[in-house]
């Protein structure tokens, strides 16, 4: 990225409406499938619509292909470079580049004018999801789709959780939320939580991320001296039938955001 410049896709309007994606890598691909950086789930945009990408300097966005094409200030392009301000348009979403300038730090002993803003949010706008089968990690994202203002991203497994997640500490960005699969492959969902409070410990970040465990644990002792090393943090059992599995999300989701809001999420 551009040294000292954060950039921001807004999805301004759309199915998920609101959502913000800091750009914290060189490359970033937009598209409905769920291995995807940016997901717009709508089937008006293609499973792999688009690439916003660094170049020489600039910010690019390129189209791979996509059915609807892609438009930048209603403009149908097939590589473009981006300003500030601009709009992209993929299918239904309208998505608003936004650069910004970090200002100087005030100096010792000055108050700043600007009152600063809440350490933690009100509602959870971003959800990870990491591990399940591909019909549960479809449930889950129905689910947050319905009950919360943001957007799901699932990941594979725990090591690609990982990546990502060191990668957006660096930008000082993140999820508001990460549901984990417990018995994950390649990396469980126990060490995947220890793995994340070491990022954010070894990163200095002041507020930690929740945490929402969701699977069968093997060692309800061993768990709950992890669970407390994870707070905040939340476990509900997974159930082995679907519209089960559905109402479980939809419990563990909640005591999310009790924890979020300072509330016990025991």
């Amino acid at each position: 990225m551009p040294q000292g410049v954060e950039i921001t896709l807004v999805v301004r309007k759309g199915p998920q409406q609101g959502i913000r994606y800091h750009l914290a890598r060189p490359e970033v691909r937009i598209g409905r499938r769920k291995d995807m950086d940016l997901i717009l789930s709508d089937t008006t945009v293609s499973a792999e619509h688009a690439r916003v990408f660094f170049q020489e300097g600039g910010l690019w966005i390129e189209d791979l292909k996509s059915m609807n094409g892609t438009l930048v200030n209603d403009r149908r392009i097939r590589r473009s470079l981006l300003q500030a301000n601009d709009r992209i348009t993929l299918g239904k979403y309208e998505l608003e580049v936004q650069m910004e300038v970090p200002g100087p730090k005030p100096e010792k002993g000055v108050t700043p004018s600007v009152e600063p803003e809440p350490s933690v949010k009100p509602e959870i706008e971003e959800v990870w999801l990491a591990g399940f089968t591909p019909a549960l990690r479809q449930v889950l994202i129905e689910v947050v789709d319905e009950t919360l203002v943001g957007h799901a991203t699932a990941f594979t497994d725990g090591e690609k959780v990982l990546t990502e997640f060191s990668a957006r500490l660096e930008s000082d960005s993140g999820p508001d939320l990460i549901i984990l699969d417990i018995r994950m492959p390649l990396i469980s969902g126990v060490n995947t939580a220890i793995s994340i409070r070491a990022f954010e410990q070894g990163f200095a970040r002041p507020e930690k991320i929740p945490i929402a465990f969701f699977g069968q644990v093997p060692n309800p002792v061993s768990f709950e001296k992890v669970l407390q090393f994870c707070q905040p943090a939340s476990y509900l059992p997974t159930a082995s039938r679907a519209k089960e599995f559905r109402m479980q999300a939809v419990k563990l989701i909640a005591k999310a955001k009790k924890g979020l809001s300072g509330r016990p999420s025991d």
